[in-house]
């Protein structure tokens, strides 16, 4: 009998956990599914930069990932400390910020988390949230004119969905593997629009190529619900490990 497992790592996700066969751990190199391949840039079909990923100086492993509209113009910039925390800043069409807020990680995925600021298209700030681990501590809220109004924001504005496949991946077992009863694993990169269509697969790490290859394929031709960030959709990057196991 042949099984093939599947783990979706966003990077806003608890990230590297190994994947499992009923025999045994598929144990893999330190720092596996860890390496992305910065700097990065992937347009879309149609032309036009979608993602910029780079790795910040900084004394902390921080990435930075900035993605543009169909009209090349930035949409999203997220900072994330692996396993840790995320940051993101959203702007409007016209460039001016929309929001910006963060998330710790948890056991349960990751928590809105620090203050939150959201501004009107005029660039008047319209409301500024403190968050514990996504209890809300402290609320206001502005009209367009700069005048305290009551609080009426949705809680869905601080909500974070990744983006997640309309239907689980079905990777073909290569035969070559298969044959000789070999078990393997891959990881990759997936980015996807806004739309969930997906722009470029990066393999990041496998014990054989045909494994890497029969992952990216299966991926290519997946249809993705797109990530969720404060009731909107947004483009996203995240790590896909497909392992592949043999009984």
């Amino acid at each position: 009998m042949r099984i093939i497992l599947i783990a979706a790592l966003g990077l806003t996700l608890p990230s590297c956990a190994h994947v499992i066969d009923t025999r045994q751990q598929l144990t893999e190199p330190t720092g596996w599914c860890k390496d992305l391949p910065f700097p990065l840039e992937l347009p879309y079909a149609d032309g036009g930069t979608m993602v910029r990923g780079r790795r910040l100086p900084l004394e902390q492993p921080v990435s930075e990932w900035s993605y543009f509209d169909h009209n090349g113009k930035l949409v999203l910039i997220e900072e994330e400390i692996p396993e840790k925390e995320v940051f993101f800043t959203a702007y409007y069409p016209e460039g001016k910020k929309q929001f910006e807020g963060g998330y710790v990680a948890s056991p349960h995925g990751y928590l809105p988390q620090g203050t939150w600021r959201f501004y009107h298209p005029n660039g008047q700030l319209a409301a500024r949230a403190m968050l514990e681990r996504g209890a809300l501590t402290d609320k206001t809220q502005w009209d367009t004119d700069g005048k305290i109004v009551a609080w009426n924001m949705d809680p869905v504005v601080f909500e974070l969905r990744p983006m997640r496949p309309v239907q689980p991946l079905v990777p073909e077992y290569p035969e070559v593997a298969l044959t000789h009863g070999v078990q393997g694993s891959s990881c990759s990169l997936v980015c996807a629009d806004d739309n969930g269509k997906v722009a470029g697969v990066f393999p990041l790490s496998y014990s054989a190529s045909v494994f890497g290859a029969s992952a990216g394929e299966a991926i290519n031709q997946s249809v993705y619900v797109p990530r969720v960030i404060a009731g909107a959709t947004y483009p996203s990057c995240q790590r896909i490990i497909v392992g592949y196991a043999v009984r």
